[in-house]
């Protein structure tokens, strides 16, 4: 099952970029532990925006103190959609932010997402299709047009 989370605080997430790197890998093994990957991620000092796969369980995340949205994506003909928001706050989709998987498919940074990696991709979505849909301006995303049900 795919899911969008987004975790969201009036006040900073992380004070350093080492505490952001710990955030992340404490998520990131939070997951993992669940059986689950990190598909992709934005980390900004008040928001962490994550699209994770988890096999057949909803995730759990108590452990963090802040206010969190879950969005269930059914079909995985969504995920480019969401592959494209993750990020759209971000100059090139994040390409040259480093916190998050934008930039570590680009540049193999810290591997916390299975971005660019082998990891529960559908047949259908390419790599080569999510970095594209990612660094094309918002108002030309194909996704954007596409009806979401």
């Amino acid at each position: 099952m795919y899911y969008r989370m987004c975790f969201s605080s009036e006040l900073p997430i992380f004070k350093s970029v080492a505490k952001a790197n710990r955030l992340m890998l404490r998520i990131y093994l939070h997951i993992e532990q669940q059986g689950g990957t990190i598909l992709d991620y934005t980390l900004l000092p008040s928001l962490l925006d994550l699209l994770i796969y988890l096999p057949g369980i909803e995730p759990k995340f108590a452990f963090l103190p802040y206010r969190c949205t879950l969005e269930h994506i059914p079909h995985t003909t969504e995920l480019l959609y969401h592959y494209k928001q993750i990020s759209k706050l971000l100059p090139l989709g994040g390409k040259n932010y480093p916190l998050c998987g934008t930039y570590e498919a680009y540049h193999g940074s810290n591997c916390l997402c299975s971005l660019g990696k082998m990891g529960p991709f559908p047949d259908d979505l390419s790599i080569q299709s999510i970095l594209h849909e990612k660094s094309s301006p918002v108002t030309e995303s194909l996704a954007d047009k596409a009806t979401i049900s």
